[in-house]
């Protein structure tokens, strides 16, 4: 009962995230095909921002549109989290698995799909490098007009922990309101939004001066600084989830 069993449990979970991700990815490229159909006439000068697209004018007849893959990814690794983690927690346990198992294939799975992704993602911008008028991107955290191999790992490895960290965020909402009461669970949500609108931007401006925020602005222009930030976040959460799951009832 408390041995690790990760090769069926894996199984499982890569098989429902890839599932989710051929999904997604499949209606994603649709849309852009769509999108690039019918934006393949002129547009004014300068720039528009449809939803995830940064569609440009190139030249004077040609229309570049870029689509950022890695934000739909990223909101998908997020509800594969949320969604996730509770049904496995209850078919696993169901089935014989312990609780170290639920948490150690939920790791080894989203740091897995993370690199997976993660490398599609930095495909992305590597042929961007190379074509520019080619429209699917990752997240930009290099100038992809000096690409070079090191900012291709970059880019990679940085993907990488925002994909795990989106799975194991989703994770650990999801297992902070099933521990919760109902009453808990409203009093939590309302707090939580009221900190994020409130309490978040009066508390930052009340400690940090411009010149804190323009250091903050430099430090985030790094990638090692962003490399760092996400695997500590990381880190805080997946710890988080362990706590969380090592007592969770079977509801």
């Amino acid at each position: 009962m408390n041995n690790l069993n990760l090769k069926p449990a894996m199984r499982y979970q890569m098989s429902y995230m890839w599932k989710s991700f051929i999904t997604v990815f499949g209606i994603a490229m649709a849309v852009v095909t769509l999108v690039m159909i019918f934006f393949s006439v002129n547009i004014a000068d300068g720039e528009a921002h449809i939803l995830f697209f940064q569609i440009t004018q190139d030249g004077a007849i040609n229309t570049v549109i870029h689509f950022n893959m890695a934000a739909v990814m990223l909101f998908m690794f997020f509800i594969v989290g949320v969604s996730g983690i509770r049904e496995d927690l209850r078919f696993y346990l169901q089935n014989g698995l312990s609780r170290r198992t639920v948490y150690a294939s939920t790791v080894l799975s989203s740091a897995a799909s993370g690199l997976g992704v993660g490398f599609i993602s930095a495909l992305f911008n590597l042929t961007g490098s190379i074509l520019p008028g080619f429209p699917v991107r990752g997240f930009m955290f290099s100038d992809l007009q000096t690409y070079t191999a090191l900012n291709f790992i970059g880019d990679l490895l940085l993907h990488t922990l925002c994909f795990f960290l989106a799975w194991q965020l989703g994770s650990l909402i999801s297992l902070i309101y099933y521990r919760l009461g109902k009453i808990q669970q409203v009093v939590f949500s309302v707090l939580g939004i009221a900190i994020l609108i409130f309490g978040l931007p009066f508390s930052l401006a009340a400690v940090i001066t411009r010149a804190d925020f323009e250091t903050l602005g430099a430090a985030f222009s790094s990638t090692l600084f962003i490399g760092i930030i996400l695997l500590l976040v990381s880190i805080l959460t997946a710890v988080g989830n362990f706590l969380l799951l090592r007592r969770a009832p079977l509801k």
